[in-house]
């Protein structure tokens, strides 16, 4: 059952909505033409004003007196209106066409007016002001408050009102008073809304009571005043807005808090084809099944037991226990985007999309319409949320603008605007503890907001979330924390804590296990108790406590914790959303209930659950309330026989549905998503039991749905009908596309996809074709083709001897038949592939779009041309009758015209039509019964918009390249907008054609043909599903064309009534009776097995696995008898080798004798080869994952190194120095380092900040006071020329002479204040002293009682941890400095060991050349030893490889046999590691040797060779000895002294290392000296930041008191200026009135009692003043009038004050009234001054109360720190610091030796002690210094002191000069400001410049009026020959009328009989004749009246009541 929002208003106005006449449109159609603008003030009174316009214009009479320029003017300005008028009403104030005012009025009488669901013929919509009364729920129905009579009566009211020009509401005329505006009509009613909502009285009276007409307006009518218009308040608000600075909201008025709009007015009705006569409930939604469970948040609760939710462009509520369904529909049908409950659950927002989309608050449960909201966002909104004080309203709209408005909702009011984010936006949300804080999260961010107070308003400010090191994530569940923090879930499913704008910590389970699995879409915050929602079904609850106070421990910022509760929906299931059931008790008064622990579930699977969440173990299961497809529907079928209707959704359920009992009897849900489903006709199944069902898997399933066979009541109740599986086939490896079936029943065929691709060449499908056979399916064949197939078409080619063909529509705008094959001839044998099956015929569409929108716009071009050349003709044919033109010059005016015409045709032959570069897809296919070789395409892309009857060509192409071909006809769709067809199906008649629109739209067509598309004439077309994605993919009519069912992509099912044609009204009446559907009777029916695995094997699939299993059996047999062939043949081949071997040897063959065929040993190695390969491949997987593991540990314990550890050895000695093993530093050290450095710069730029805050204040005050003390000109002059000039001149002289003198006294007032008081202490001392005391050298100890930590020396955590970054810093730079020294010092042993050898080979050379006796023993050669260079451990080669294997084997060897070994020699031997051997060839083997065996050698030689050698050569020989000797020495002392200058350096950096080890040593004491205070320091550092910020907290109050007080004192030395400056204009004032008198006014006296007059003066209220305010007075105000004194004493005679005598001048009476007027003006403002004074005095009173008390407040909070300090120091003093001393700085003795105990020794600098006692003989020289400057300091002020006297004597001898010099000349002393203002007075000089200037503007004016007197006159004389004109063109319309009505009664009369009847040509074309001959009534009547006007004296003429009516003849 299915009830709509009307339903619910009638109770609340039993009367209906009928509408009214707008009061407001007939009171401007009948106000005089002066008040045309007020009265046009709304829109939608355009119409009403130009109808009524017109008729009176009609009817009324015009006058002979009237003048001819008057009624010219009369006339333009009626045709002025009447184009206002038109272009008003063309469209209506919501943006749609407005239909003319009868057609709206007949309408609105015979529509109904409850119907929300907007299925009825759209009228006059008036969105701004909605026609009829508001409807208040103060009021009482109309039955219930009185009779219909007395509503008569009220209406009559209201029109008598209208007539007399004014409107009043029901009661005012009672309660009106009697001041009305004479000869206006104008009214002020009681209760006319002002611009704050404030009634205003009427006729408020003064005096006599007379009224006040500068307050008159017109008034408007209640009722439409009271509907106030929503559109004004587009285009208002922006990005951070001021809503403080908005005048043009101030100035709207106020919507009364009772105030409804009319519903049906704004809800979006059908789209019908203009007087088509097709009924707007064509269509009637009958009941809605589907769900949007995949939209986010689309569950609300509105009560106990109803909820709502959005259903395409309806927001449906439902209520839970009866399955009651109630529909609100959008009012723009464009869809509804969120709907948003009020927290009391008294409204509903429903936020639309569509252009400009509207959000409306319906008022709950009436479901009336209470307030719209305009101009929030461009296309759509994507959410909305109430406030939890429910006054404001958020709304995020869509792409492109994603505009974040906050809405005063109540008001219709913009708050503030701004862009939310430049992508996607999920959801906005409030923060329910904070108020003014939002958040809105959505694509890749999260976004928190503020509704800020600045200084130029509320602004909206937004800070974005930065993710930092946590990957990038969508955020779709979110909620704000108490404290300001925000928690929100993320992609993976952990939790993310937010807090000022950053992500605080990530929050898993243990073991890092997510949260949930997969995303987190929504965490709710209820009663204290956290929840999240995963997608993954859990509900979990979680500590909040835990959450709210998590910190990091690591770098990673991830906390692990588990939930403290779990809650497991069930499986399959996936929660979007949760919302919280409310009771009964609160249902209407709270948004949550405590008590409550029900909940309701959102499932995107497809429901709606019912969850307890008490997490007890009495806690309820949960119940599924609601049951759905979940996301899309691929498609319905209807039943043949009866009212069901099965759907098949993307989820993979099969529903089956009674739509007349409204329920659901049956669902099954398969494996992968429904594409296709088919009802099987009654050929196939009498019955009507079969569905075919087709699977984007590829499979297709045959179910059989009756009434359960189940015998037990109980169980068969709770299921009623069964849908069984019969069979389950795979004939494609994709999805199915369709399924088609024949009309006999016999065949089966399914189109499907088999390969997917993006390039058209491998995009692979079939068409699968089954015999069908006593409702079995048997597989025959398929035929494989490339391209994706839309729709398939079954065409029967009626006659045996021609097979039935196949009809396939492709996506890329192909077509192609196929022939159907015979079951009996095809062989299925091996393959269902059919071979043999060609293209019978192909078809490509060609774009024609761009030619036929060419075709439209040159088609109406001609039109225009052909009545332009008719007009012409019968211009010339009457210019020529005439004699205005002869005949050569209309040819010629002919030739000219065709020449431009066939300049346009020659234009128009060189346009080129537009082909898009993508063929455009087939949406859907339709084929004729009788035209098989024609189809109708729907297509979609550049091509949508029409339909297109296409025809194949004669001869079949062989190409589809050849096949491109145009359509033959097309036919437009109308009023589309060019959006695509998505599916067509037919009524039963076929006179019907049902359209789904790919928008989401259900369109019906009325054709004249049945079943023929190209016939279509009117259409009914509404919006239903969701416009964006809500396309409608299935639609089709029941059995027997009494109902309608569509599906959408968006989920949405909807079931239509439709409107039967007359032959079906029994039908329809036999439907309507039926309360259900009749099901198929119940049968047992086996069950087939499903295919549940998506990778199951395909039908061609399967047959071609079981034929390669066949061929595979048997190969595997005919090897196994290869095989065994080849073992016979080796057991005979290895018994000839032994026969062989038997055999003598001469005779017996070779070995290669054997070998047959030597090439394949070599074919055998090569295969040995690639095995080797192909292992080398296997293990590289083995051998990369090695490779990554050592890189591993190389980066775990060697990239971490800064220095390894390296040892360098002495040559000679034993010594050695190792480097010390160094970490570079972490990244954590970095880190820490740098936020250090920040929180340390921050902090000094503070401490600058706030020393530099009251100095800047001070300053800015200072000079915003000298700019307030620059006086203005007393007077401003306007005059020009040569007295303006000289004026200035004078004026400026004054001031100048004012300025100097202001200048010098304020240079004297600030000489005095920068007078010092007696206390002034110069800030040098001050300085002076601070320093003395700081280095005076006043050593306290830290543990004394009265010590004072120093602000510099006051430790806290931060300090400490710089101090340990510090030191780890130093320490680090200490070893890599010595590190680097070593490494250096080891580099250069490198190159000396090799300088050294090299010396050791000159050496060993040299001594081969020298005798034994002359040689020195070497050295040994120098190695590098493996602890100088570690880095050759990681160093290998191949060879150190396999030798460490060896050992590796040899040691797992000896582990099993128990023999030792030395298993890492060779690894050693790589390594470098060597013996300390003596180098040389042999072990053991020194260089001495190797030189004894060389001696040996060469004495044998000397000894040969010496007895041959000469005297000569014996000397040379000896030289070369000699020389050889030397070089062998030095040689030998190099090499030496290189030995032990590095042995040197060796222990010098030993003996630094030795050092460093003590400093370094010395640091990790201190370090841990240095960490035991951190620690200590933590523990006091919240109650120390505690206290600094209560200091600086004071310490700011206190400057922030200062600068106020500052900046009042500043003010109130400005409002003292300000009283002096208003007390000189008042004496000013007097001064010009004792002027304005002159000398010797017997009246001086009267006056001036006027001008001293006090009189009771009507105080101006000011907006924003408070009440209290607007009702103070003064207590003058208050009293009678009163006067100085009321009796002349002179003369004894009385005047009255309020007349002017006999005698007196009245301009000077007035004049002195006005001066009186702006003395009182003074005396206010002198008076509010004063009182702005006091206020201000006050006010500074209150803040040196306040910052006496900040300074207390201040010194409490230093002395607290100060006693906080001395803890801390006391705690720090008792930690252990570790000294090193050295006996010679122990000083302590007793009796010449060290003490046993030191602890009461003091360690003390020698440096301070040595300063403190040089400060002794500082201190006596500073002491002489300073009492000689006091002396100089002392003469100084005496001399001072004198000067000042003098000077003061100087002054007073001055003053009485100029005293004495002005009573001389003045004769008193008088101000010199007054009298320089006497020299010139502008005033004077200004009033007689205007006079001049106003002379010559009357001047001017005159000669104007002069020259408008000439043009009327002028126009009289042409007006009087167009008239003459006019005569004539009467009597040829009248001689053509006459002959015209002779034709048609000749006509009539010669009438045969074969024209007798009622044809359409005749009834057209004697309608065409009527219009003409009421076009010529019309004219004629109009020149009848011209004749008329111009045969009387003065006649003129006036325009034509309405311009002719205009059509085709």
């Amino acid at each position: 059952m299915s009830e709509t929002a009307e339903d619910r208003q009638e109770d609340n106005d039993p009367q209906g909505s009928e509408p009214e006449v707008d009061a407001a449109a007939e009171q401007a159609a009948e106000a005089p033409s002066d008040a045309a603008p007020e009265a046009a003030n709304s829109e939608s009174d355009a119409p009403a004003d130009a109808a009524e316009t017109s008729d009176q214009a009609q009817a009324e009479e015009v006058e002979v007196s009237e003048t001819a320029a008057e009624e010219v003017e009369v006339a333009e300005k009626a045709a002025v209106e009447e184009e206002i008028a038109a272009d008003a009403s063309a469209k209506n104030p919501s943006g749609e066409e407005a239909a003319p005012k009868e057609e709206s009025e007949e309408t609105s009488d015979e529509a109904p007016a409850e119907e929300l669901l907007a299925l009825e013929p759209q009228e006059e919509v008036i969105a701004a002001k909605p026609r009829g009364k508001p409807k208040r729920e103060s009021e009482e129905p109309a039955e219930e408050s009185g009779t219909g009579e007395e509503d008569a009566m009220a209406d009559g009211t209201e029109a008598k009102a209208e007539g007399e020009g004014k409107v009043e509401t029901e009661g005012e005329a009672d309660d009106k008073a009697e001041g009305e505006a004479e000869g206006e009509g104008e009214a002020k009613g009681e209760g006319e809304a002002e611009g704050d909502g404030e009634a205003k009285g009427e006729g408020e009276t003064e005096g006599e009571g007379e009224a006040e007409d500068e307050d008159k307006e017109v008034e408007k009518p209640s009722t439409p005043a009271r509907r106030i218009s929503p559109r004004d308040n587009e285009g208002e608000g922006g990005d951070e807005t001021n809503s403080d600075n908005q005048p043009a909201e101030e100035d709207k008025p106020a919507i009364p808090a009772d105030f409804f709009y009319e519903v049906g007015e704004f809800m979006s009705k059908p789209r019908v084809t203009e007087d088509s006569g097709l009924p707007a409930d064509l269509l009637q939604l009958v009941y809605s099944y589907g769900y949007d469970c995949t939209k986010r948040d689309n569950l609300h609760i509105l009560d106990e037991q109803h909820v709502c939710f959005v259903a395409g462009n309806l927001v449906k509520v439902v209520n839970l226990a009866t399955k009651r369904q109630t529909f609100l529909r959008s009012s723009s049908g464009g869809g509804v985007g969120f709907v948003s409950v009020h927290p009391t659950r008294r409204y509903l927002a429903v936020a639309e999309k569509g252009e400009a989309p509207n959000v409306l608050v319906y008022e709950y449960p009436s479901l009336r319409l209470y307030r719209i909201l305009r101009g929030g966002t461009e296309r759509a909104y994507c959410y909305c949320k109430f406030d939890p004080s429910g006054k404001y309203l958020a709304t995020v709209g869509s792409e492109p603008d994603f505009m974040l408005t906050i809405w005063d909702w109540l008001s219709e009011r913009t708050v503030l605007r701004s862009k939310a984010f430049s992508q996607d936006v999920y959801r906005v949300s409030w923060s329910q503890d904070l108020e003014g804080f939002l958040t809105t999260a959505g694509t890749g961010h999260v976004r928190f907001w503020k509704m800020a107070s600045t200084f130029t308003g509320l602004k909206l400010q937004g800070a974005i979330g930065k993710f930092g090191k946590t990957e990038i994530s969508d955020i779709e569940g979110f909620v704000e924390l108490p404290d300001g923090k925000v928690l929100s879930g993320c992609e993976w499913g952990n939790m993310l804590v937010w807090d000022g704008g950053l992500i605080k910590v990530e929050i898993s389970k243990k073991g890092k296990r997510p949260a949930h699995n997969g995303p987190i879409f929504q965490v709710v915050m209820d009663a204290g108790e956290l929840m999240t929602v995963g997608i993954d079904g859990l509900i979990q609850t979680w500590d909040f406590e835990m959450i709210d106070t998590a910190e990091a421990g690591d770098e990673s910022g991830l906390i692990e914790m588990d939930p403290m509760n779990a809650y497991e929906v069930g499986n399959n299931v996936r929660l979007a959303h949760i919302v919280k059931q409310v009771t009964p008790a609160d249902a209407t008064t709270t948004a949550e209930d405590e008590g409550s622990s029900e909940w309701l579930a959102q499932d995107s699977n497809g429901g709606i659950w019912r969850l307890d969440l008490s997490f007890s173990h009495t806690a309820q299961p949960p119940e599924r309330l609601l049951s759905c497809h979940a996301g899309a529907i691929a498609g319905c079928a209807a039943s043949p026989l009866s009212y069901l209707v099965a759907t098949l959704g993307a989820d993979g359920s099969v529903r089956v549905t009674d739509f007349v009992a409204q329920r659901t009897l049956v669902e099954s849900r398969f494996s992968g998503s429904g594409t296709k489903i088919l009802w099987a006709p009654q050929t196939v199944d009498p019955k009507g039991r079969t569905i075919l069902a087709g699977f984007a898997d590829g499979v297709l399933r045959v179910l059989s749905f009756g009434e359960n066979p189940e015998t037990d009541p109980t169980r068969k109740a709770k299921q009623v009908a069964e849908l069984t599986l019969v069979d389950a086939l795979k004939p494609h490896t994709g999805r199915v596309v369709d399924i088609v079936l024949d009309k006999m029943g016999d065949m089966l065929v399914t189109a499907g996809i088999e390969h997917e691709s993006s390039h058209a060449e491998e995009q692979l499908s079939s068409i699968f074709f089954f015999s069908v056979s006593a409702s079995k399916y048997t597989p025959v064949g398929f035929i494989r083709f490339q391209g994706y197939p839309a729709q398939l078409a079954w065409l029967s080619s009626g006659s045996d001897q021609q097979p039935d063909q196949v009809r396939v529509f492709f996506t890329d705008g192909r077509v192609c038949d196929f022939d159907c094959p015979d079951p009996a001839k095809v062989d299925a044998s091996v393959t269902y592939e059919l071979a043999g099956f060609d293209v019978k015929q192909r078809f490509a569409f060609a774009s024609v779009k761009s030619k036929l929108r060419r075709a439209e716009e040159l088609e109406e071009i001609h039109r225009l041309e052909a009545e332009e050349m008719k007009r012409r003709a019968e211009e010339r044919k009457r210019k020529l009758e005439r004699g205005l033109q002869t005949e050569e010059e209309q040819a010629k005016e002919v030739e000219d015209e065709e020449k431009e015409i066939a300049k346009r045709r020659a234009e128009e032959q060189q346009w080129e039509p537009y082909y898009p570069e993508e063929p455009s897809p087939i949406l859907c296919g339709l084929v004729p019964d009788n035209q098989q070789n024609a189809f109708w395409l729907s297509m979609g892309g550049f091509d949508s918009g029409y339909l297109y009857r296409c025809e194949y060509p004669a001869e079949a192409p062989k190409d589809f390249e050849a096949a491109k071909r145009e359509p033959v006809h097309s036919v437009t769709v109308k009023d589309s907008s060019d959006v695509p067809v998505s599916v067509i199906s037919f009524s039963k008649s076929g006179r019907r054609a049902y359209l789904g629109m790919q928008d989401g739209s259900v369109r019906v067509q009325l054709l004249d043909t049945p079943f023929d598309i190209g016939s279509m004439t009117s259409q009914w077309c509404l919006p239903m599903h969701d416009n964006d994605y809500g396309a409608v993919t299935g639609i089709c009519p029941s059995h027997d064309d009494a109902y309608l069912i569509s599906v959408g992509r968006d989920g949405n099912y909807f079931v239509y009534n439709i409107m039967p044609e007359e032959e079906m009204q029994e039908r329809q009446a036999a439907a309507a009776k039926a309360k259900a559907a009749v099901l198929p009777s119940a049968k047992r029916i086996q069950r087939g097995d499903d295919i549940d695995d998506p990778g199951a094997y395909s039908i061609e699939e399967d047959k071609q696995k079981s034929e390669h299993d066949r061929r595979v059996k048997l190969a595997e047999e005919k090897k196994a008898g290869i095989r065994r062939r080849v073992n016979e043949l080796r057991v005979e081949f290895r018994k000839l080798k032994e026969l062989n071997q038997a055999l003598p040897e001469r005779i017996q063959l070779r070995q290669r004798e054997f070998e047959m065929v030597p090439q394949l040993k070599l074919d055998m190695q090569e295969q040995r080869k690639q095995k080797v390969h192909l292992v080398e491949r296997e293990l590289a997987w083995e051998s990369e994952r090695c490779q990554i593991a050592l890189n591993k540990l190389r980066k775990r314990f060697l990239d971490e190194l800064e220095c390894d550890l390296v040892v360098v050895r002495a040559i000679e000695s034993d010594h050695e120095v190792a480097s010390i093993r160094t970490s570079k530093l972490s990244e954590a050290f970095n880190r820490l380092k740098e936020e250090m450095e920040r929180k340390r710069t921050l902090a000094s730029q503070k401490d600058a900040t706030r020393d530099a805050t009251l100095l800047s204040a001070k300053e800015v005050t200072l000079e915003a006071s000298a700019e307030k003390e620059e006086d203005s000109p007393l007077f401003k002059s306007n005059l020009k020329g040569a007295r303006g000039e000289r004026i200035l001149r004078q004026l400026r002289k004054v001031e100048e002479k004012k300025r100097k003198r202001a200048q010098r006294r304020q240079e004297r007032q600030e000489l005095e204040q920068s007078k010092p008081s007696d206390d002034y202490d110069d800030p040098e001392d001050v300085r002076a002293i601070q320093e003395a005391r700081d280095n005076m050298g006043d050593f306290k100890l830290k543990s004394a009682g009265d010590y004072v930590v120093p602000p510099h020396l006051r430790l806290s955590s931060d300090k400490a941890r710089q101090k340990l970054i510090d030191l780890d810093e130093k320490a680090y730079q200490q070893k890599c400095d010595f590190n680097r020294r070593l490494v250096a010092l080891r580099d250069r042993k490198k190159q000396l060991v090799q300088e050294l050898n090299a010396k050791l080979q000159q050496l060993e050379a040299i001594q081969l050349r020298l005798r034994p006796d002359d040689r020195k023993p070497l050295p040994p050669k120098l190695t590098m030893h493996s602890t100088e260079t570690p880095e050759k451990k990681y160093e290998y080669t191949q060879e150190t490889l396999m030798e460490f294997k060896a050992e590796m084997e040899a040691k797992a060897a000896v582990a099993v046999t128990g023999e030792d070994d030395q298993g890492f020699s060779a690894f050693k031997k790589a390594a470098g590691i060597s013996s300390l051997a003596p180098p040389g060839g042999a072990p053991g083997a020194s260089s001495s040797q190797l030189t004894d065996a060389a001696d040996a050698a060469s004495v044998a030689g000397t000894d040969k060779s010496t007895s041959a050698l000469s005297e000569l050569q014996s000397e040379r020989l000896a030289a070369e000895n000699l020389r050889n000797l030397y070089a062998q020495n030095q040689l030998l002392r190099e090499f030496q002294s290189a030995v032990r200058n590095f042995d040197c350096e060796v222990r010098l950096l030993r003996h630094e290392k030795f050092d460093l080890d003590a400093k370094l040593k010395r640091a990790e004491l201190r370090q841990i000296t240095l960490f035991e205070e951190f620690q200590l320091l933590q523990q006091f550092e919240i109650s120390e930041s505690t206290l600094a910020n209560r200091v600086e907290q004071r310490g700011e109050e206190k400057i922030d008191v200062q600068n106020k007080v500052v900046e009042c004192t500043s003010k109130i030395e400005s409002k003292k200026k300000d009283i002096e400056r208003v007390q000189e204009k008042d004496r000013l004032l007097f001064d010009t009135f004792k002027e304005s008198l002159g000398e010797g006014n017997k009246f001086t006296e009267y006056l001036t009692k006027v001008y001293r007059k006090r009189i009771k003066r009507k105080k101006v209220e000011k907006e924003g003043e408070d009440a209290d305010e607007d009702d103070e007075s003064d207590s003058d105000d208050d009293s009678d009038f009163e006067s100085e004194e009321e009796e002349s004493d002179g003369e004894g005679v009385r005047y009255d004050l309020d007349i002017c005598p006999a005698g007196c001048d009245q301009n000077l009476y007035d004049n002195t009234c006005a001066l009186r007027e702006k003395r009182l003006d003074l005396e206010e403002e002198l008076a509010e001054e004063r009182k702005t004074m006091e206020a201000l005095r006050k006010e500074l009173e209150g803040l040196q109360k306040k910052a006496r008390a900040v300074e207390t407040a201040l010194a409490q909070a230093e002395k607290e720190l100060e006693a906080f300090q001395l803890e801390k120091q006391s705690k720090l003093n008792e930690l252990e610091t570790v000294v090193v001393l050295r006996l010679h700085q122990i000083l302590h003795h007793e009796n010449g030796h060290l003490p046993q105990d030191i602890s009461n020794c003091l360690v003390f600098e020698r440096s301070a002690l040595l300063q403190l006692k040089r400060r002794i003989s500082e201190l006596q020289e500073e002491k002489h210094q300073q009492n000689k400057e006091q002396k100089d300091a002392k003469r100084k002020n005496i001399q001072l002191n004198k000067d000042r006297r003098l000077y003061q004597a100087h002054i007073d001898d001055m003053m009485v000069k100029c005293d004495k010099m002005m009573v001389d000349k003045f004769g008193k002393v008088e101000d010199m400001e007054k009298l320089e203002q006497i020299v010139v007075n502008p005033k004077i000089e200004e009033l007689t410049v205007k006079m001049f200037e106003q002379q010559e503007k009357m001047l001017d004016e005159m000669n104007q009026w002069d020259d408008k007197i000439r043009e009327a006159k002028d126009q009289l004389i042409s007006q009087t020959r167009d008239n003459t004109k006019k005569l004539s063109q009467m009597l040829m319309l009248y001689t053509d009328q006459f002959e015209l009505e002779e034709q048609i009664e000749s006509r009539q009369k010669n009438l045969g009989s074969e024209y007798q009847g009622a044809r359409e040509a005749d009834i057209e074309e004697i309608e065409k004749l009527m219009q003409l001959v009421q076009i010529q009534a019309q004219e004629l009547n109009a020149l009848k009246e011209e004749i008329g006007m111009l045969s009387r004296k003065g006649g003129h003429i006036l325009p034509p009541v309405q311009p002719p009516m205009q059509g085709p003849l």
